[in-house]
């Protein structure tokens, strides 16, 4: 019995390696999150910008973490469509509006047909960005009372780092049973629809806003959104990359990774 439960413990080796993986994704949910935090703010949300930074970033984390081929995928549609639309029309007024719905509908042409020739890759890919969504949202959410209540700034590497470390425990935690609801219910062509106009878009606006920045095209709000959250950056990944070793190096250890 012993040498059974010796079997099945959790290697260093496996230990580290997720840690590192969690790492790596938490420098990307970070550094998203504080972009798309920035934007909305700047654009008049700022009553909901933290709940709703935390979503979509999660969202993009997980489908870069667990559906990266998916992710991938939507992230080509994004940037072609993008550059492709700003080409095409040559204006530098460009609502980011359009750019959302010109990128997610070549987003999710892509991601229908390739949820229709390729089910394998596309399996599991949408409860995964849902998951990570649902964990963004929750986490964000959690955090922000804290963020206004204290008498005391909240350092960003420390929000970071928590908002990491929360995403990814509800993501381990509802991935599985997301799958079980929207698995059997939805064909694989809408799924793979809906996850590639979703991450096209976001991509793609994303793109505009960055681009515009470096140009000066876009509008000068956009513009100074963007560079505030270049100045949070490094900090905000610092943070993230910790909480994400560290929350997943404790999810390796306990054997609470996800199946599949």
């Amino acid at each position: 019995m012993s040498e059974k439960h010796a079997e099945q413990k959790p290697q260093a080796s496996e230990i580290m390696m997720f840690g590192v993986i969690w790492g790596m994704v938490g420098a990307i949910y970070s550094a998203l999150f504080l972009i798309f935090l920035e934007i909305l703010i700047f654009i008049g949300y700022q009553n909901i910008a933290m709940p709703l930074a935390g979503l979509l970033a999660g969202g993009l984390g997980a489908a870069f973490y667990g559906a990266m081929q998916v992710a991938f995928m939507g992230t080509i549609a994004g940037v072609l469509a993008t550059f492709g639309y700003l080409v095409a029309i040559a204006e530098s007024n460009v609502h980011p509006l359009e750019v959302f719905i010109v990128a997610g509908v070549a987003g999710t042409v892509l991601g229908a047909g390739f949820g229709a020739l390729d089910r394998f890759l596309i399996r599991g890919s949408l409860a995964k960005a849902l998951s990570g969504m649902l964990g963004g949202l929750i986490a964000a959410s959690l955090t922000w009372p804290f963020t206004l209540w204290l008498h005391w700034p909240v350092p960003i590497w420390l929000t970071a780092g928590i908002l990491v470390a929360v995403t990814g425990y509800i993501y381990v935690a509802s991935v599985e049973r997301m799958e079980r609801i929207v698995g059997g219910h939805i064909p694989y062509p809408v799924r793979g629809a809906i996850l590639g106009g979703s991450l096209a878009g976001v991509i793609g606006v994303t793109v505009w806003a960055v681009g515009g920045t470096v140009t000066g095209t876009v509008d000068p709000t956009v513009m100074q959104a963007i560079e505030t959250a270049g100045t949070l950056i490094p900090h905000g990944v610092a943070g993230g990359t910790l909480g994400g070793i560290l929350a997943g190096s404790l999810i390796a250890y306990l054997g609470l990774t996800p199946k599949g």
